[in-house]
């Protein structure tokens, strides 16, 4: 079905909401302004009647952005995908209101978030040309590069200098957030390694596409290649393995779109271009482990000459190689989480119940004495928070769309625009993040609003051809 071109006015207020809750995400990563947004920003906010906090300003702002969406899609919103938003949605609901031990406001009102932020940016692409998406993507990626640049290049200027200080504002009021070099890790200026350095993979993607497809001016680029090596360097002091596997799904996903590409005369069958693309990236693979070990121990050799006296094995996880558990606790965590999911298999406890169900009938184990709300694994969390119903509708809904697009150019070999093939690097990405962490299905995080918009522009190729 064929939409008209969306009005400058349509275009600036839905783009300019997902910019919004892209640099909200952000900032609330960066440490010190996640203090600042929490203690005190939703500390002026609770005084309002109802103690609202940012999230539900943003929800808020959100309504009028679909209200338009609405307007422009009626009736061609009634599709299966739909549906499936739909269900998961009332499941979420449902299930605040019936499970015990859950804040049935605070769960229902996060429940509606995510359904919010899920429907915006997912139907967006509706309405969004080619041309939108350029505009979109540009700004999105520019100015998301712009903050989380500062916050490298500030978390590099940690390692230099071996910083392990903490922030406080105020002098130390509450919790300071632990910073710099923390148990053999770069966090600098960010809450965590991991998030930290999945985000700068999907940034170091994103400005490699702008460099590509986009005329900029000559200082422009410059401070692009600047930001994609702080980012580079971020991976590499971060040490996290979460960034290190979905690195190895982006060589894969982007050699196996590259094969495609320079197969012109669709010489190759499936099979062949999978295994060309699986032998290139392992090559492309070897060269970035190389480079991993150049780059870490050029680090190292300008480290000692900041601070002569620090360890040469200052990037040596500990509580990794010394721990008889290599996933760093997270086997114990995913088997909690699981044995709470089996006491409610068909329809879950909700945004928060499963974490509270374990609190009351397992107050000694690792999640209750942590306090691990964050599953650690998307999928896990999907299925505790809605049950194998809502669990098999999201996958429904998240993977198809992917598997139709392979499928489209692999066996039909279609084309489509660059875009295209960046949200699909995008959603790989936050995907096989979502094996080892919580990538925000009920928050509102960066990985999450880009999952959602990416799946929404995915699902879109099948109308590229036929507007």
């Amino acid at each position: 079905m064929r939409f008209e071109k969306s009005e400058k006015d349509t275009l600036y207020i839905t783009a300019g909401y997902i910019i919004l809750l892209l640099v909200y995400a952000l900032v609330n990563r960066f440490s010190f302004t996640n203090r600042f947004l929490h203690e005190y920003v939703n500390g002026a906010l609770y005084l309002i009647p109802g103690n609202p906090d940012m999230s539900d300003v943003l929800f808020l702002l959100g309504i009028p952005v679909m209200a338009v969406i609405i307007i422009k899609l009626r009736k061609s919103l009634l599709t299966y995908e739909g549906i499936f938003v739909i269900v998961y949605g009332l499941i979420l609901v449902g299930t605040s209101v019936f499970v015990p031990d859950v804040d049935t406001f605070v769960s229902i009102k996060s429940s509606l978030r995510i359904i919010e932020i899920i429907f915006i940016c997912y139907y967006v692409t509706r309405i969004f040309e080619e041309e939108d998406w350029k505009f979109l993507l540009k700004n999105a990626m520019l100015i998301c590069t712009t903050i989380w640049g500062i916050g490298a290049a500030i978390s590099f200027y940690y390692y230099l200098i071996n910083y392990a200080g903490y922030w406080a504002f105020y002098g130390d009021i509450g919790k300071s957030w632990s910073q710099g070099m923390v148990v053999f890790r770069n966090y600098g200026a960010f809450a965590d390694a991991n998030l930290s350095s999945v985000i700068c993979l999907l940034l170091i993607v994103g400005d490699f596409y702008l460099l590509q497809h986009f005329e900029m001016k000559k200082i422009t680029r410059i401070l692009l290649y600047i930001a994609i090596a702080l980012f580079v360097l971020y991976l590499a002091l971060a040490f996290s393995r979460t960034a290190y596997v979905t690195a190895g799904v982006t060589v894969f996903v982007a050699s196996f779109f590259r094969v495609i590409k320079k197969d012109e005369e669709n010489k190759l069958s499936v099979l062949g271009i999978i295994w060309r693309a699986l032998l290139r990236s392992l090559i492309i693979a070897a060269i970035l482990v190389a480079s991993y070990f150049v780059i870490t121990f050029a680090c190292k050799c300008v480290g000692r000459i900041f601070v002569p006296d620090r360890d040469w094995n200052e990037l040596v996880r500990e509580e990794v190689f010394d721990n008889p558990d290599p996933s760093n606790g997270r086997f114990q965590i995913w088997k909690e989480y699981f044995d709470a999911f089996k006491e409610r298999p068909v329809f879950g406890y909700s945004v928060d119940g499963a974490y509270e169900h374990i609190k009351n009938t397992n107050p000694n184990g690792l999640v209750s004495v942590v306090g691990y709300t964050n599953h650690h694994n998307t999928y896990l969390q999907l299925a505790t928070q809605v049950g194998i119903v809502g669990f098999v509708a999201m996958i429904v809904f998240m993977f198809v769309p992917m598997f139709r697009m392979i499928y489209r150019l692999i066996v039909k070999r279609k084309k489509y625009p660059a875009y295209i093939y960046l949200l699909f690097v995008f959603a790989a990405i936050i995907l096989s993040e979502g094996m080892f962490y919580d990538v925000g299905l009920v928050v509102i995080r960066f990985e999450s609003v880009l999952l959602w918009l990416s799946l929404g522009g995915i699902k879109d190729t099948e109308n590229v051809h036929t507007r």
